[in-house]
């Protein structure tokens, strides 16, 4: 009996092992070129994932991109607020602000620029409340984590370097403008490789 169950134990040992290291094996560390499945993606999840929910041919033409839709025969334009964002196979564009954007730094923390719609209230000549809007071009990340995205400001990146004090000490000198806060968000990202499955 005792052998029934130490045979029992052992074997499925074995199988959980196995199925972790061909887990392990699905899994490719990002590097600058890596193959990214080309579709369009519905949820931060499916990037995460390296999943796109449509893995289907698309067209990018400026900076809108198209499918063919079978029932009115002719391209559509996707609409950025409905979805994610896209992979062409090579890069990750994400949906920000009724644009797609190009993700410009891949890693724990993912770095592009995007235009920022900003509301604001004010009152007119007569003293009548009227909405105000402004755009601005500017630098914002987001955590591989969770996918929350921030404007890439020292503040912002400040709970990362904490985690790490001599990265700190070695950049503080440097987060005054916008080139010493995507050197720190690279450093970062060389600290904590990020994973893909390859779906091969």
């Amino acid at each position: 009996m005792l052998k029934k169950i130490l045979f029992i134990f052992c074997a499925s040992f074995i199988v959980i092992a196995l199925k972790a290291q061909a887990n392990e094996q699905d899994m490719k560390e990002y590097y600058p070129g890596f193959s990214f499945v080309k579709g369009i993606y519905m949820s931060f999840d499916e990037f995460k994932n390296n999943n796109p929910t449509y893995k289907i041919e698309f067209q990018k033409r400026g900076e809108n991109i198209y499918i063919y839709d079978d029932s009115l025969k002719k391209d559509v334009a996707v609409n950025p607020n409905k979805v994610w964002g896209y992979s062409d196979g090579s890069n990750i564009y994400i949906s920000q602000e009724e644009a797609f954007w190009k993700l410009i730094t891949i890693g724990k923390l993912n770095q592009f620029t995007a235009i920022v719609i900003t509301r604001f209230s004010t009152v007119d000549a007569f003293g009548f409340p009227i909405d105000r809007y402004s755009k601005m071009l500017s630098q914002l990340f987001f955590d591989f984590q969770d996918g929350e995205v921030k404007r890439l400001e020292k503040s912002n990146l400040k709970p990362y370097l904490e985690a790490e004090p001599l990265l700190y000490n070695k950049i503080k000198k440097k987060l005054k403008n916008d080139a010493g806060l995507v050197l720190a968000i690279k450093s970062i990202n060389q600290l904590y490789p990020i994973y893909f499955p390859t779906h091969e």
